[in-house]
């Protein structure tokens, strides 16, 4: 399978490699970097069996607080940030740990039957950072 990226921004920063698929963080002036790929994490409890799930991992410096949130999410689709304490709806809120980086789950969760999936997933923070991947490239929630 050929890799697909997609880029939007100024200048390449950030590359991550998850299951053959690359996804490209671009920030023009960001700290923080962003990348996307399958969620290969545990089982976490607000997880949504089925449903399509990423992991987002975040780079930055410890302690930074950093907002994440899911851009043109589909109308009747839901986008689910969880980490092991929390799910919360189209954006999140965390600080990163000591050691400046940290991978949390995100499902695009279908609320409405006739909800067309998106095509592209794309996730960016408050600073500019910003990562796209295909939706098919996400694997099935446990």
């Amino acid at each position: 399978m050929k890799p697909i990226v997609m880029v939007r921004g100024a200048t390449l920063a950030a590359a991550l490699i998850v299951s053959s698929v690359v996804s490209v963080a671009a920030q023009p002036t960001s700290t923080t970097r962003i990348a996307l790929g399958g969620y290969h994490g545990p089982a976490l409890a607000g997880a949504v069996p089925g449903t399509q799930a990423f992991g987002v991992t975040v780079r930055g410096a410890a302690g930074a607080r950093v907002r994440i949130r899911a851009i043109d999410v589909p109308a009747g689709s839901l986008a689910s940030f969880c980490t092991r304490t929390v799910c919360a709806p189209f954006a999140v809120r965390l600080v990163l740990p000591a050691s400046g980086t940290v991978t949390i789950e995100l499902q695009i969760i279908k609320n409405d039957r006739d909800a067309r999936p998106p095509t592209i997933v794309t996730v960016a923070t408050d600073d500019g950072a910003r990562a796209s991947i295909p939706y098919a490239s996400g694997t099935h929630a446990r």
